[in-house]
């Protein structure tokens, strides 16, 4: 893969002898759904813009996705800059500087294929340093953007910063329920998230329905709802690929697969397999659904407290000896900093802290 000077030199001389890279590709989030398109030049199109057919476009990326990882996206419109109500290609595409800035936005029917999580965060892994992601297809800025989400996403994971949630599947005609895991982004997270939003290209919130206005979704949303599919999807990946989990999960998973089984055990199973969806979840789904709700709301609400409680499990100090579960405050702005119990309670506002935080464990876990 070219990157830096290389990529700069590259496209110079594609320039000079005629010649543009055949697809230039972009992504933007419609719906929930990360959906892919791609600007096409030829030697006959002097600054005409066109766009890659479907065809054209699963041909580029197919060797970069999931088996099964895309499907057709339907009808969709791009809302793309514009000179006089002509779109303004994309200038790593234009073999001649932009004769004028551009001076509105103009709806372009494309092709575009929805892209599954899982392939989204590969496909996005492989763009991360922007251009020549393959001979003749170059990656446009708004699809190497979304490397800065997934590492935003990992971060979050890696950091235990997610909890199980029950949402309705907007993908089915019928309102069913799935199994899903959400980020919690608290005041330390919310700083980088609003940072990444901020710098998200405009391509990455252009697409739209036929005959709908231009999108005015704020970046934040969009990113959100990228950042939530991929926090999702690192959380299933990793408990569907444990070794250890089949043996832990035997008997829960004969019992949640059964007929009888009840919304929570169909929950608890969906949590951990790659199919989220509960199936025919009963009549009693949507109470269960509002009493998740509520346990979330609880264990992701934010107190003025600048500690949390932290359970810490030692090993006995020699064979067969007892072990210890240490009670520990734990900083929100730096989780390195613990301050033991007994040091804490000598400290009057320590010592409150450690009793709301006692006070908000027992609620979750009475």
């Amino acid at each position: 893969m070219q990157t830096g000077n290389a990529v700069t030199t590259d496209r110079r001389h594609r320039r000079r002898a005629g010649v543009a890279p055949a697809l230039l590709l972009h992504a933007g989030m419609l719906d929930g759904e990360f959906l892919l398109w791609a600007e096409a030049s030829r030697p006959a199109e002097r600054n005409a813009g066109s766009f890659a057919s479907r065809r054209d476009l699963e041909r580029a990326v197919t060797p970069f996705l999931e088996t099964g990882g895309m499907r057709p996206a339907g009808s969709i419109v791009a809302w793309l800059p514009a000179v006089g109500g002509a779109v303004a290609p994309s200038p790593l595409l234009a073999q001649e500087e932009a004769a004028a800035n551009p001076d509105g936005l103009t709806p372009c029917a494309i092709d575009a294929i929805a892209i599954d999580v899982r392939s989204s965060i590969g496909l996005v892994q492989a763009c991360r340093a922007g251009g020549v992601l393959s001979e003749g297809v170059l990656v446009g800025n708004d699809l190497a953007f979304w490397w800065r989400a997934v590492r935003f996403a990992a971060t979050l994971v890696a950091s235990q910063l997610y909890v199980p949630s029950l949402v309705v599947d907007a993908r089915r005609e019928t309102q069913q329920y799935r199994a899903a895991w959400r980020p919690r982004i608290g005041p330390v997270q919310r700083a980088d998230f609003a940072a990444i939003a901020a710098a998200m290209p405009g391509a990455c919130r252009s697409l739209a329905r036929p005959g709908q206005p231009p999108p005015s979704a704020p970046p934040g949303e969009i990113l959100r709802w990228f950042v939530d599919g991929s926090v999702d999807e690192l959380v299933r990946s990793a408990a569907t690929g444990a070794a250890a989990r089949s043996a832990a999960r035997s008997a829960s998973a004969r019992i949640a697969a059964s007929d009888d089984a009840s919304i929570g055990d169909r929950w608890l199973r969906a949590l951990c397999d790659a199919d989220a969806a509960l199936g025919s979840a009963g009549a009693d789904a949507a109470a269960f659904a509002s009493a998740v709700a509520a346990w979330v709301r609880d264990a992701t609400r934010e107190d003025d407290a600048e500690h949390r409680l932290c359970l810490r499990l030692e090993e006995p100090d020699v064979d067969g000896g007892p072990w210890h579960v240490r009670y520990l405050l734990q900083a929100h702005g730096d989780p390195s900093l613990l301050v033991d119990i007994d040091t804490a309670w000598q400290n009057a506002r320590l010592r409150r802290a450690f009793l709301d935080a006692i006070g908000k464990a027992a609620r979750l876990l009475p």
